[in-house]
């Protein structure tokens, strides 16, 4: 299946942040920035981002995913992956 985006040399990871040591909104977005800019600096990264969500990644498999600019008919309904 071509999932609409290039794939070849993308690797994902899921973090967990310990709340007592990042209480604050602030704290983990500080953490963020200071993680993705180690990494931008690994020779051979030419990118590097970060999401709450990754499509397909297994942890929110009852969101529905619709095509840029579609727009549903009248009375058509959204189907979940789970349903």
């Amino acid at each position: 299946m071509d999932p609409g985006f290039e794939t070849k040399g993308v690797l994902t990871a899921s973090t967990n942040v310990p709340e007592a040591l990042y209480a604050k909104p602030s704290d983990e977005t500080t953490l963020m920035e200071r993680t993705l800019a180690a990494i931008r600096s690994i020779p051979g990264v030419t990118a590097a981002g970060a999401t709450t969500t990754i499509p397909w990644g297994g942890n929110h498999n009852d969101s529905v995913i619709l095509a840029e600019g579609y727009i549903m008919k009248p009375g058509e309904s959204l189907i979940s992956p789970e349903q």
